[in-house]
């Protein structure tokens, strides 16, 4: 058991100092078995919105133990989203319309009762109103089961006032949530089985995909090995064919950065020509980067025009990481249009979508010293190892979803763990699975996998 103390180390989240004081300390500084803070595993988006919108709340720390449990439990960070936002926007509903002033005078079995009755805010929808009871209740179970197996009793005893009260009824008791949930899952069948047919062809669409990327890959990595090992001055340009089904042959050049800046000299200045010409600075052995640029691609023995690479159109729009930052209206309208064109947004929405972002630095988004060179080439710039590694974990996820039905929060707390993937003999043969928590759910259920998901 955790024994919860104020401890003299503290948390590494950045804005550990802003919750520090405004929070009850003891939940501030929970850790699970290994040590580590419970608050350092929240994505910064989580507790920015905690800090800007829930800290001045009476619920706060009832919403932040759940929250940070939740964490600790690899709860999918936009799932932890959707329960801070909901429960947050709710409450301040609720505690406005009755008159409410602190977690003392919120009596679940009135206030929240008469709230899903639709007694009071007779505008919200039942979507909004079963969905608090969805997020609420399962919150209270998790943070429940995970205090009373982790801590000791008077660390129970001391986060007992900071436990969501329990509600005795359930979505069963309003027959409007019952309706509005049967369309929902109504609306999603009828989603789902229009791509059953599909699941096969999307399925191979994504092999060549990841295919294609690999024979990029693997020329990529014997040019530079070319090149170290022979001492080729660089540009070094190289080609190579596509299989006979493509039958297009792709041109390209090799660069580092030293390189790329001594070709591009009008394009800089003295002191960063004199780094490169060096090899110092960012220009450093130790500081090198290699990249390719994609010059064209040709049908091989046909006047054809050639495809390339299916992902050409989105590097040549920009669309990769924060695209719309320091943009004027027009060039903002074409690139959600193109993003739109890809299935990304909704007609007529403003909304901004960034599919092509990652927290996580070496995937997908290339180095920064040629996100800032893309504008000097005549070609396409790409960053092989981001795009690989993205391409990869794509496949995986894609297999994943068409053969076994999980869901995004379900993939997120895939671990390479005994724990987790599981290898079980059958009848002298091998079944693979893994180990998750549904969505909506609490205990972990298995989803089984096929020899080739689980190599991968």
């Amino acid at each position: 058991m955790i024994t919860l103390t104020v401890l003299t180390d503290k948390p590494q989240s950045p804005f550990y100092e802003q919750l520090l004081g405004k929070v009850d300390d003891y939940i501030l500084h929970l850790r699970d078995k290994k040590g580590s803070f419970l608050v350092d595993k929240q994505t910064e988006k989580n507790i920015k919105y905690f800090i800007n919108r829930v800290m001045d709340q009476p619920w706060k720390n009832h919403l932040l133990l759940g929250v940070l449990i939740y964490g600790e439990n690899k709860a999918d960070p936009v799932y932890i989203e959707s329960i801070i936002t909901t429960i947050n926007k709710r409450f301040k509903d609720i505690f406005e319309v009755f008159s409410l002033e602190n977690m003392d005078s919120f009596d679940v079995e009135n206030h929240m009762y008469q709230y899903l009755k639709a007694d009071v805010l007779k505008e919200h929808t039942d979507i909004m109103r079963s969905r608090l009871l969805t997020l609420y209740k399962p919150l209270i179970t998790s943070t429940k089961r995970w205090i009373l197996s982790n801590l000791d009793s008077n660390s129970q005893t001391h986060l007992e006032k900071y436990l969501f009260n329990t509600p005795s009824f359930d979505s069963r008791e309003f027959s409007s949530f019952q309706l509005s949930n049967q369309k929902s899952k109504d609306t999603r069948k009828q989603e789902t089985d229009a791509l059953v047919n599909l699941l096969p062809q999307i399925r191979a669409e994504g092999n060549f995909r990841w295919n294609q990327v690999n024979r990029l890959r693997n020329a990529f990595l014997n040019a530079r090995e070319k090149v170290t090992t022979s001492k080729i001055e660089l540009p070094f340009e190289f080609q190579y064919d596509e299989p006979d089904r493509i039958s297009e042959r792709l041109y390209f050049r090799l660069w580092d950065k030293a390189s790329f800046i001594l070709h591009h000299k009008d394009k800089f200045g003295l002191t960063t020509l004199n780094s490169a010409e060096k090899r110092t600075g960012s220009y450093s052995k130790e500081n090198n980067h290699y990249f390719i640029e994609f010059v064209k691609a040709e049908v091989i023995n046909k006047n054809e025009e050639a495809d390339g690479f299916w992902f050409t159109e989105i590097l040549n729009e920009g669309v990769f990481g924060f695209w719309h930052q320091s943009i004027d209206d027009i060039q903002r309208k074409k690139k959600s249009e193109l993003l739109l064109s890809w299935g990304y947004g909704e007609k007529g929405s403003d909304k901004i979508h960034c599919p092509f972002h990652s927290r996580i630095r070496g995937i997908i988004s290339p180095n920064t010293f040629i996100k800032q060179q893309q504008r000097h080439s005549k070609g396409i710039l790409l960053d092989i190892e981001p795009l690989y590694t993205a391409t990869t974990f794509g496949l995986l996820a894609l297999d994943i979803f068409t053969t076994t039905g999980a869901r995004v929060n379900e993939l997120l707390q895939l671990t390479n763990t005994k724990e987790c993937i599981k290898t079980l003999r059958v009848n002298e043969s091998l079944k693979y699975s893994f180990n998750v928590i549904p969505k909506g759910r609490d205990s972990v259920e298995t989803f089984y996998i096929s020899e080739h998901t689980s190599v991968a």
